[in-house]
C-alpha cells in the first residue's frame, strides 16, 4: 500500500452523488472509502487501520449533520481535514473561516478536484 496516496472518506446520503464523487476521486488516483451517512462513516473510521487524509461530507443528512460528523471524526483523528458539500447552503451564506471549505451542489468536476487538492494541501 502506497501511503503517499491520500485516502478520502466520502459521506453522502444521496447514492448518485456519492457514486459520482467516489468514481471521480478513484479515477484521479485517490484511495476512497465511502459511507451513506454519519453512523456508517464512523463505523468505517473505526474499522480502517490506515490514515484518512480527508473527510468529504455532505452537510445535510439524516441523523448527524456533516458538521456533527466532522466534529466527531476530528475528536478521534485530529489530523483529518474536512471538505463540506451542500446543495442547500448558498455560497454567500457559508462562513468558510468558521466551517471550512465547501463544494456547492451542483458542482463541476474540475472544481471538486481543485478543492480536494487544496483541502489536502497538495494544490
Amino acid at each position: 500500500m502506497n501511503d503517499a496516496i491520500p485516502t478520502i472518506l466520502v459521506v453522502d446520503d444521496d447514492p448518485g452523488v456519492r457514486r459520482l464523487l467516489v468514481d471521480l476521486l478513484d479515477e484521479n488516483g485517490y484511495r476512497v472509502l465511502e459511507a451513506s451517512g454519519a453512523s456508517q462513516a464512523l463505523a468505517v473510521l473505526f474499522s480502517h487501520d490506515g490514515d484518512i487524509g480527508l473527510l468529504l461530507t455532505d452537510v445535510v443528512m439524516p441523523g448527524l449533520s456533516g458538521f456533527a460528523l466532522a466534529r466527531e471524526v476530528r475528536s478521534l483523528r485530529p489530523h483529518v481535514r474536512v471538505l463540506y458539500c451542500s446543495g442547500y447552503i448558498a455560497p454567500h451564506e457559508w462562513n468558510e473561516p468558521l466551517y471550512g471549505p465547501m463544494i456547492c451542489k451542483p458542482f463541476r468536476i474540475d472544481q471538486v478536484l481543485s478543492l480536494v487538492r487544496q483541502a489536502l494541501g497538495t494544490a
